[in-house]
């Protein structure tokens, strides 16, 4: 027993390097087996443990004994079943679905639909289905019909996730950023470094301008701005890629271009929970604009004589650090007259739209940086929701310049979305509940653009320059030499 004992603690030692050495690219057979080596010593520590106490034949022993070695059968057991097939331990989704199934996750579908207030101020009225629609197509296709569906609204809030328990997403372990100048891949799996780095051209023969417009048709984004921002979920999902057309097998032919020469790699799919725990992680990179969740929510501080407030969130951080302590923050710091205030939206997907006024009340209580030469707001494709409502309030209220790229929406948008998901399905989808209007409330722009517009290509992102700051001191130098 104790031999047993010493050799799984070296198993789980072993395994747990393993997972902490492979999580920036948690893919592939080695960690696959890491993962489950790792549950396999817990499980073990756990029997261990339970007829350790079993055998001191004592009653309140040996009953606390059945409970550990009841819960150590059950995790192996659910590991078991998730190796198999992980929707038998989820309740969420059915992985036999009937004709009447269908039909009432369709009608539960339509009847949320309806609630959508493009519906009720009869902007839009959507189109009707049933099970006729979906009857003879793969679970793939059914999810592509979904998808096509609530993506009639043209509404970033309102879409269908193209990864879904339903039907087991898979991706291929890549991720990227469609620069002005081309779609790269960023990071890789360890098996698919030489694509890092690389200009992507073509998948499956084809292009990716084609794909990125076939994303586009299906999936109703706000502006082509903000399906960049979204593009990576839809173009590594395996699973979607064969209902387009894209690819027919589980092997992807990757064309990428390589010292003006084109080559190929074949990439194969894995897990998407795999892939957005490696996408979504929190992490500090201010460029480029990503879809993983920037850390932390807001931060002030000095970089050279710029004040920079960055907001990459609008929710407070703790009852301790709240945006309204920020704003005495941004308050107390504005008194200095720094040489300009940074506020860095561009990171900036959304948040709470009722936290950041107290910010806006700072800026306007200084009609020092309250000027076009010194306030200043920096915007991408990633500035949406909440994100927009501020930066429209600021553009209004105040005489900052903006610089950056086209928000992903426009001043008034709907918004305020609820996760739903289908009853048998369990198909999830998110979908608006109420419109916000900006201050110009005839504003038919989608987006938000710029009064100094910065083009970020690859060379920028691979030398480490950041155009934004760049073409605010341009912009400030000749204000200088023009007042």
């Amino acid at each position: 027993m104790k031999k047993a004992y010493w050799l799984t603690a070296a198993f789980f030692i072993i395994s747990l390097l393993i997972i902490l050495l492979k999580q920036s690219s948690p893919f592939g057979w080695i960690f696959s087996l890491a993962l489950n080596l790792f549950f396999a010593c817990v499980v073990a520590f756990l029997l261990f443990g339970g007829l350790h106490l079993w055998y001191k034949n004592k009653v309140l022993s040996r009953i606390f004994s059945s409970l550990i070695l009841a819960f150590a059968l059950l995790i192996g057991a659910i590991q078991l079943l998730i190796n198999i097939d992980y929707r038998l331990v989820l309740p969420l989704t059915s992985t036999d679905m009937s004709q009447e199934d269908w039909q009432e996750d369709i009608n539960f579908l339509q009847s949320k639909i309806v609630g959508h207030p493009a519906v009720k101020a009869d902007v839009i009225l959507p189109r009707k289905i049933n099970y006729k629609n979906l009857e003879g197509l793969s679970d793939d296709d059914k999810l592509l019909e979904i998808i096509r569906q609530v993506s009639v609204f043209k509404d970033g809030h309102s879409y269908v996730p193209p990864f879904q328990l339903y039907n087991q997403s898979q991706y291929l372990p890549l991720k990227g950023y469609y620069f002005d100048d081309g779609y790269y891949v960023l990071a890789a799996a360890s098996e698919y470094q030489e694509l890092v780095g690389k200009q992507i051209l073509k998948i499956g023969g084809v292009s990716i301008e084609h794909i990125f417009n076939q994303v586009i048709e299906i999936t109703g984004p706000e502006n082509e701005y903000n399906a960049k921002y979204r593009f990576d979920f839809y173009l590594y999902n395996l699973n979607l890629l064969k209902s387009l057309k894209v690819v027919d097998g589980d092997k992807v032919p990757i064309i990428y271009r390589d010292n003006e020469k084109e080559n190929v790699v074949t990439v194969k799919g894995g897990s998407f929970i795999n892939w957005l725990f490696w996408v979504l992680k929190p992490n500090e990179l201010i460029l480029p604009p990503t879809i993983g969740l920037q850390k932390p929510n807001y931060n002030l501080f000095f970089e050279d004589k710029n004040l920079v407030l960055r907001l990459n969130l609008i929710e407070n951080i703790s009852d301790d650090n709240s945006i309204e302590m920020l704003a005495d923050q941004l308050r107390s710091q504005l008194k200095s007259e720094p040489e300009s205030l940074i506020i860095d939206l561009r990171n900036n997907s959304g948040g709470n739209n009722q936290l950041y006024e107290p910010i806006i009340r700072a800026i306007l209580e200084s009609t020092y940086i309250n000027d076009s030469s010194r306030l200043f707001i920096f915007t991408s494709y990633t500035t949406f929701s909440a994100g927009i409502n501020f930066l429209d309030e600021l553009k209004q209220r105040t005489t900052a310049t903006l610089i950056g790229q086209p928000t992903g929406a426009g001043p008034n948008h709907y918004g305020d979305a609820q996760l739903m998901t289908l009853p048998n399905s369990g198909i999830f989808f998110f979908l608006s509940t109420r419109q916000w209007t900006g201050i110009g409330k005839n504003d038919s722009l989608k987006t938000m653009k710029p009064d100094i517009l910065v083009r970020y290509n690859f060379e920028d992102y691979l030398e480490g320059t950041d155009p934004w700051t760049t073409a605010m001191k341009s912009f400030s130098d000749e204000e200088k030499r023009n007042p």
